[in-house]
């Protein structure tokens, strides 16, 4: 519990999200994935969530870039705080609708002949875990960079660059499973 009061606020609200993801979709695991609503609506959501999930990745390794090279320390830090709770109001709820209207959506789709055991689902699902590893990485990551720009600056471009190699992975997953997502390919 001592170690939560050391995160950042950002960091504790998507620890909150991604709590409220892995109960819903236990739910949802119980109760078989029932169809709540029409087909289209969780298709919105799940494009919705990949939209603020992609964005955001992308958007903020920008932000960072950017706030680096003008090497000013009020830049940095501020990028740095914005891009925490950028994580927080659009990476997160991104995750949650993409997961959650995922769910509900793969035991009724026309093309996942085998359901949850179709290979390109098996593939994103796997591929979205990943991601979803690497994100912590890039939150622990974020946490030290909040907290060492200004104590110990070398600790901190060294965290940056570590957090860059990441965060590119992070970005190149995401758009493979965009494509498989939207190609569905039979492998």
């Amino acid at each position: 519990m001592h170690y939560l009061r050391q995160l950042n606020t950002s960091t504790r609200v998507l620890i909150a999200e991604i709590s409220f993801l892995v109960l819903a979709a236990s739910l949802l695991t119980v109760l078989h994935f029932p169809k709540f609503l029409p087909t289209n609506v969780y298709l919105f959501l799940h494009i919705t969530g990949a939209v603020l999930f992609i964005g955001n990745v992308v958007v903020t390794g920008v932000w960072m870039v950017w706030a680096e090279r003008t090497k000013d320390t009020r830049v940095i830090a501020f990028a740095t705080r914005a891009v925490s709770w950028a994580d927080a109001f659009f990476t997160g709820p991104g995750v949650v609708l993409l997961l959650l209207s995922g769910l509900l959506m793969a035991p009724n789709c026309d093309e996942c002949t085998q359901g949850f055991a179709t290979h390109w689902i098996i593939a994103g699902l796997a591929l979205f875990g990943i991601s979803g590893a690497l994100w912590l990485v890039l939150l622990i990551y974020q946490n030290t960079l909040l907290k060492s720009l200004s104590s110990n600056p070398s600790k901190f471009y060294k965290t940056l660059h570590r957090w860059y190699f990441v965060g590119i992975l992070n970005t190149v997953i995401p758009l493979v499973i965009l494509a498989i997502m939207a190609t569905k390919p039979a492998f």
